[in-house]
């Protein structure tokens, strides 16, 4: 895999498909904080691998929706560096009480999921 080390102040990463806000973590501790204007903006990361493919921008993107792409070199790492500050993931539901044990068991299972993925 092609690996281009820029910084996110670098221009070439405020040409981007999805946030108009960069914030990223460095390696070595750096913080970065870049407000850009994206080209696309989209909720959804089929939509910003297509953007990012076509040439659109860079685009902040989960390794488990893009990892073929990097994998097959339809996508590159442009900071192979940096990283995006941790989220929260909030899972909706109605109320616990009443639960349904199919709800209950969903929970767990994505609970034990995204555990294992951090």
């Amino acid at each position: 895999m092609r690996r281009r080390s820029v910084e996110p102040a670098d221009p070439r990463c405020h040409r981007n498909a999805g946030s108009a806000h960069l914030g990223a973590l460095g390696t070595r501790g750096q913080k970065a904080s870049v407000a850009v204007e994206p080209k696309v903006s989209a909720g959804d990361f089929t939509i910003l691998i297509q953007a990012a493919q076509a040439g659109i921008g860079i685009a902040l993107l989960p390794e488990l929706e893009c990892q073929g792409a990097l994998r097959d070199g339809r996508l590159v790492r442009v900071l192979p560096d940096w990283s995006a500050k941790d989220g929260i993931i909030h899972l909706v539901f109605p109320s616990r009480r009443g639960m349904l044990p199919g709800v209950r068991a969903t929970i767990d299972l994505l609970a034990g999921a995204l555990k294992a993925q951090v």
